[in-house]
């Protein structure tokens, strides 16, 4: 039987960091965490942690209670892959949502019209 050290799956280190974090005695509990790659804006691979909320029990999370978590989970993910080929150059960001929204907190999306540059400042002028 061979002694090698296996590599971790992303979504073992995404298990690993979520039972921790419902373990911490956070204010805020993710119910749910992903992981997906993206580029950030230096052009890098990089790791975006995706944080399931609930809802929050007032009009808005206590954002030090968010800021805590996204920085606790950023900083986990990392040490746990850190020196395994799950390592990107490029920094982790986390980010926090929610699948709980009210239908009325939920912005309506803006389909441009044909031809309409999306991204052009004319255009968000609605």
């Amino acid at each position: 039987m061979s002694t090698a050290h296996a590599e971790p799956l992303v979504e073992d280190v995404v298990t690993k960091v979520s039972d921790g974090l419902t373990t911490s005695g956070m204010a805020i509990i993710p119910k749910r965490m992903l992981a997906e790659t993206y580029t950030d804006g230096l052009g890098d691979d990089a790791w975006r942690l995706i944080l399931v909320l609930p809802r929050p029990s007032s009009r808005e999370w206590d954002m030090e209670s968010v800021f805590r978590l996204r920085r606790t989970a950023t900083r986990q993910f990392d040490q746990l892959i850190e020196g395994t080929s799950l390592v990107l150059p490029g920094r982790t960001l986390a980010v926090v949502t929610t699948d709980e929204a009210e239908p009325d907190d939920v912005a309506v999306e803006e389909v441009p019209e044909k031809g309409e540059d999306p991204h052009s400042p004319d255009s968000a002028a609605g």
